[in-house]
């Protein structure tokens, strides 16, 4: 009685998985639920006092309502969670008229307040006094904020390689995080991190990295014959295929406008994988253009030296699509720049709203600024004959 109680509930439970409308993974949006797609604030990194360009992308539910608020005192412990502190409205430091909302979208300006260091509870002066003159080692976060503003100010240039560095560094231990939250449609919560700190404020420092969000490049359809049971890579030149640009950058469009359509054929003894572009491919990855960053490593006598070091900056793709009747529970499969995209068996599915997020990432620098790109685009999908005649 017992084993047919168990398999009575594995097949109830097989005939729900089979029928029930379940999420199948983060790139499916549905319409009844807000889902943040990003927040991109241009520059991608700033100091205390300047202005920064925010959108934040929406999809799904429409957005009717949106309540924001910023925390100036992100402080975050030894386990990695932080907490928000020092909330303020975001109406103390929105640049006035710079508002503007619709239903999928929030655009705005703000300033990034001067006192934000000093506000800081995560800034370890201890690591940046060891870089000053002894005389300069009694100085708080309010007098350090001011000697970088008199640099910034005077375009300081240093003919001395060590006063570069020495610069560099402090300007790295002066970074703290503050954070854009928002509540939308009076229930869902979302909020982004941001990067402030003086290093992108001495472009004449070659030991200075300063951050910039991604571009993206073009997105497309690879149609493929048949079906690589490995996966498609089109350097390999394995498999004959033909491309729609969904979208390509502006410059491009211009002189090939042809490359530019939203038609993708769907026809029988075909594959099918979303892809694009952002940066410079390097293997399996996409890579952003080498940068030099200040290390302190040891040399074989054990003395500490601050040296140069070449970093890479890999990009990371997220792909959502907007669900509707007749799109395959898994319509986008796989992760990384280039997804398998299943085609409808519905052939009445003439055309589907697509994203695509690319993330900068980093590791080994504190607080690094992260960098964000969004892109939308439609597909239109006609299908052939012999295609709609087998499904």
């Amino acid at each position: 009685m017992k084993k047919l109680s168990c398999s009575l509930a594995i097949a109830a439970f097989l005939t729900f998985v089979n029928c029930a409308n379940l999420p199948m993974g983060p790139q499916r949006i549905v319409d009844n639920k807000v889902r943040f797609l990003a927040f991109v604030f241009d520059p991608a990194e700033a100091a205390p006092g300047d202005t920064v360009h925010m959108t934040a992308y929406f999809a799904g539910q429409k957005i009717t309502a949106l309540t924001w608020d910023a925390a100036l005192n992100v402080v975050t412990n030894n386990y990695g969670a932080d907490t928000a502190l020092n909330r303020v409205a975001l109406d103390s430091i929105l640049v006035p008229g710079s508002y503007h909302q619709d239903s999928a979208t929030a655009d705005f300006r703000f300033v990034v307040p001067h006192t934000i260091l000093a506000q800081s509870s995560m800034l370890d002066l201890s690591a940046v006094r060891t870089l000053l003159p002894p005389a300069m080692q009694s100085l708080t976060t309010a007098q350090l904020t001011q000697i970088m503003d008199s640099l910034v100010a005077a375009t300081y240039q240093a003919a001395d390689s060590n006063a570069l560095k020495t610069i560099t560094l402090i300007a790295k231990y002066l970074t703290v995080t503050m954070r854009l939250e928002v509540r939308a449609n009076n229930r869902y919560r979302g909020e982004s991190d941001f990067t402030v700190r003086y290093a992108g404020k001495f472009k004449n420092n070659p030991y200075v990295f300063q951050n910039h969000n991604p571009v993206i490049n073009w997105i497309a359809v690879y149609k493929v014959t048949g079906r690589p049971f490995f996966g498609f890579d089109p350097a390999e030149n394995k498999y004959p295929y033909t491309v729609s640009y969904l979208y390509f950058s502006d410059s491009a469009v211009s002189a090939n406008p042809a490359w530019l359509t939203d038609t993708v054929e769907i026809d029988t003894g075909f594959s099918y994988y979303l892809a694009a572009d952002s940066g410079i491919c390097f293997g399996d990855t996409l890579f952003d253009t080498v940068h030099v960053s200040l290390d302190s490593v040891r040399d074989s006598t054990g003395i500490a030296r601050v040296v140069p070091v070449v970093h890479w900056e890999a990009y990371d793709f997220a792909m959502f699509y907007q669900d509707q009747r007749g799109l395959p529970a898994d319509f986008l499969s796989g992760d990384g720049n280039m997804e398998q995209l299943t085609p409808p068996t519905d052939t009445t599915v003439a055309v589907v709203d697509l994203w695509v997020k690319v993330t900068d990432s980093f590791t080994g620098e504190y607080l690094r600024p992260t960098g964000f790109a969004l892109r939308g685009c439609h597909a239109h999908f006609v299908y052939t004959r012999a295609y709609a005649n087998t499904h």
